[in-house]
């Protein structure tokens, strides 16, 4: 499954996901998703990850990703989240795009 979120340059953007139970579809606890990488608009990878994502209650994960300013943070961030169904055991992969663009499309030649 592919998210697709926009944001500024500097902004903080909070990435959320639910793990499911592979019978029952409840939301469920027993493996943590992590977040497998993070790639800018340049195709480099971020450096830290793969890092876990924090468990804000049963089944609900987040992970915060605080982007860059200046002009190198515009374009789309792609981001990679992994983590298997609790019993089923079933892989998941999630997809994030974070689209990012100068905000109200100011494109003036102050700096960022």
């Amino acid at each position: 499954m592919t998210t697709a979120l926009f944001a500024n340059p500097g902004q903080t953007v909070r990435l959320a996901v639910q793990v499911l139970d592979g019978y029952t579809s409840d939301r469920s606890d027993g493996y943590v998703p992590t977040v497998q990488s993070v790639y800018f608009p340049d195709q480099s990878r971020a450096t830290g990850y793969p890092q876990n994502m924090s468990r804000i209650e049963t089944g609900l994960y987040a992970h915060d990703i605080v982007l860059p300013t200046g002009s190198s943070a515009l374009g789309t961030f792609t981001v990679s989240v992994f983590y298997q169904r609790p019993s089923s055991g079933q892989k998941v992969w999630e997809l994030f795009t974070i689209n990012v663009s100068r905000p109200f499309g100011n494109t003036s030649a102050s700096p960022l």
